[in-house]
């Protein structure tokens, strides 16, 4: 029989105790179909009394037995076939075992696999010291990398720095994004960008930059009076829409921007925090936000965080062997996977974690994905592969050099990083 998951969500736990008392006779079961994967269905059962002991049946056949506390349970089988569908009920058991009310049928067809056949071409910017740190596709024909570069004047000297990137659909165009540093204007290194639109990019320079991909506008949060001098710069961005942000960073940093207003959160910890995502989940009707601050080398010590406009809570992660963890990429209430030390797959941010045993055993530094069949990682000595819903597929790596950011966007991938002494940048087309 295939596994069947119960999670901790609207609540349900398995188990094969038998009932105390004879059901009611008016006792009713229903199932409904939330959601598919490639291997995966997600359905909600739903009781009129309970406890109760049921059984699910895929195709006519049971798959398991569980123990159901709540009202509303939620359910995944796991296992199956991409592209296929299935029938499912559920059917309250007596204490006997016997069968005593069988629920209406559903249909789920599971996800189609999507192509892992991609081609790719690589570019090397810069001279020497040169590297990129983050990206960002708007789409094809407009896409954004930062990091640093330097350039050979006419004299041999490294006397031209940019600190980022821009594709046009032809060719990458080297851009200086000057800011004013207690009176004097300087081209900093940046550190992230997120991009909504052409004319709406957000970046960092260890502090907020936001501009139209002409001017720029930064904010110095540190003399606005919004984080402490025992604060750290930011790392990474993530937000829904341009009016609501998230902002993390060094020593543990959070800066939620709401509507033109700043706020420093309370993190609970020192921790270098190294990524952040978020997606819309259907059944709050909220987003869900998470982030990973990493202690690289201690195991235990790397933290999941969730973020809320109430505040920052920690998540107790079970099973997940936390070190290093560098980035976190999900579908709100159906799977979760974060990068660093392998890659980690959960269905809940709580656990239980599983690390992929399939991709080369490297440091992975990012992770992005536009479906549960349509996911990309990135890592040490080039690492770069790419989920179809069934099975990874590894592209490279070098030999030496590496990638820090990767992202994907239709049938487009672009991976940056740095190799030898020069910056890297790889295109990916499907």
């Amino acid at each position: 029989m295939k596994n069947l998951i119960l999670l901790f969500l609207l609540i349900s736990v398995s188990g094969c105790d038998k009932e105390a008392l004879p059901e009611p006779a008016h006792f009713s079961i229903t199932i409904e179909a939330l959601d598919a994967s490639c291997t995966e269905i997600w359905l909600k059962a739903t009781v009129t009394k309970f406890p109760a002991t049921v059984r699910l049946l895929r195709d006519g056949r049971g798959v398991s037995d569980c123990r159901i506390l709540t009202s509303d349970s939620l359910l995944v089988d796991d296992g199956l076939l991409p592209n296929r569908t299935y029938t499912y009920q559920l059917q309250k058991l007596g204490i006997d075992s016997s069968v005593m009310v069988t629920s209406e049928s559903v249909k789920v067809t599971t996800m189609d696999t999507t192509s892992n056949e991609w081609v790719f071409s690589m570019s090397t910017l810069g001279d020497r010291y040169s590297s990129l740190y983050d990206v960002a596709i708007i789409n094809d024909t407009d896409i954004w990398a930062v990091g640093e570069l330097y350039l050979k004047d006419s004299t041999g000297a490294f006397g031209k720095k940019y600190n980022a990137v821009h594709w046009d659909g032809r060719k990458w165009e080297y851009k200086r994004i000057k800011l004013l540093y207690k009176g004097n204007w300087i081209i900093p290194y940046l550190n992230a960008v997120f991009a909504f639109s052409t004319d709406d990019i957000w970046m960092s320079a260890g502090i907020p930059v936001h501009g139209d991909g002409r001017k720029w506008r930064q904010y110095h949060l540190f003399d606005m009076g919004i984080l402490k001098r025992t604060d750290g710069s930011i790392n990474k961005i993530w937000g829904s829409e341009s009016s609501d942000l998230w902002f993390v960073g060094e020593r543990g940093t959070i800066v939620h921007y709401v509507n033109g207003t700043w706020r420093r959160m309370e993190s609970g910890t020192t921790l270098p925090i190294q990524g952040v995502f978020g997606s819309w989940n259907p059944q709050s009707e909220k987003n869900e936000v998470f982030c990973v601050a990493e202690d690289f080398g201690t195991p235990g010590g790397s933290k999941v965080l969730s973020l809320k406009n109430s505040g920052v809570h920690e998540v107790e992660t079970y099973g997940l062997l936390s070190y290093g963890i560098w980035d976190i990429w999900f579908v709100p209430g159906k799977k979760y996977f974060v990068s660093g030390s392998g890659v980690w797959r959960s269905y809940s941010p709580g656990g239980n974690w599983m690390r992929n045993s399939s991709l080369p055993r490297l440091f992975t530094t990012s992770i992005d994905g536009q479906g549960l069949n349509d996911i990309v990682v990135c890592g040490a000595f080039g690492l770069l592969a790419h989920y179809n819903g069934m099975h990874w597929r590894t592209y490279f790596p070098f030999t030496s050099g590496s990638f820090t950011a990767v992202q994907i966007k239709n049938n487009f991938i672009v991976a940056v990083g740095g190799i030898g002494n020069q910056a890297v940048i790889v295109e990916g087309k499907r």
